[in-house]
This record gives C-alpha cells, structure tokens and sequence, in this order.
C-alpha cells in the first residue's frame, strides 16, 4: 500500500494519493532468495533490503511482470523503515518504510520500492502510478509504503 503526501514550503498540503501497488515478480523472488539464501528467478540484489523509494514523472500501467522500472526515472533517496508489526493469527506481518522527498520540482505520477539507491536500478518489490502530483521548487513529497505479509 502506498501514500503519497505533498507539502509546499510551510507544510500545507498540496496534494494526497493512497492506493494499493502492483507488487512486482521479481521482487517476489527476491523476498525468496533473502529468506532461503538460494538463487531464485531474476533477483539481482540479495544483499540489499528494499528501503529506496524512486519516482519519476510519467503515468505508466504496471504488471506483476514488470521488468523495465520506472518509465522515466526521476529521483532516488534512501527510506527509514519504521513501524514493524508482528504477525498474527489473524493479520500478517507488516513494515512501514517512509521516504522524504525535497524541493522536487517536478510533476511526479510514478514511484518504486526498491532494493538499490542507484538511479532506476536494482530489483523493484512495489511499482505504482497515480494521477500525476505537480510539485514546484520549494515542494516536498513524502511517500510511506507499508509492505504487508499477509501469508495468503
């Protein structure tokens, strides 16, 4: 699940979009490779955890087998994880990563989780595109993907 806040300069938001993402297959392998320390379809980056959050300026239709990224990359910066919840009987574990954007500038309508810092590189978990957020110079974006394991 994705949120999306824009703020101008004196904290008023601008903008706010929440949605589901399209949660990508190669960061499934990924997840898989992390866990079991084996090889598993494309992942390239098992070292790395998914805490970079990327966006870029065009509105594109993602699918589970996405392998391009980020249609036109636009910024990286490295996200805090912050509340991790255990999972349950009844609910699934549950991690909240959340990435500050500065003065960006840009109208942003896309955004990855992935496990590199480096531009519109390494392996995607999430991609989403929204209706596209017009952002001027002194405009912040603040995005907080919680990443849920549900089990199911």
């Amino acid at each position: 699940h994705i949120t999306l806040t824009a703020t101008d300069e004196n904290g008023n938001i601008k903008a706010y979009r929440q949605t589901d993402n399209v949660v990508i297959n190669d960061g499934d392998d990924c997840l898989v490779a992390d866990a079991f320390n084996v090889p598993v379809g494309t992942c390239g980056n098992t070292s790395s955890a998914f805490d970079d959050v990327h966006i870029g300026t065009t509105q594109t239709t993602f699918t589970e087998t996405n392998t391009a990224g980020l249609s036109a990359w636009k910024a990286t910066t490295g996200g805090s994880v912050g509340t991790i919840v255990a999972a349950t009987g009844v609910s699934g574990a549950s991690v909240k990563v959340t990435a500050n954007f500065l003065d960006v500038s840009a109208s942003i309508a896309e955004a990855g989780l992935y496990n590199s810092p480096n531009t519109n590189t390494g392996d995607p978990l999430a991609l989403q595109s929204f209706t596209a957020i017009p952002l001027g110079a002194t405009d912040d974006l603040t995005i907080e993907w919680t990443v849920t394991i549900d089990g199911s």
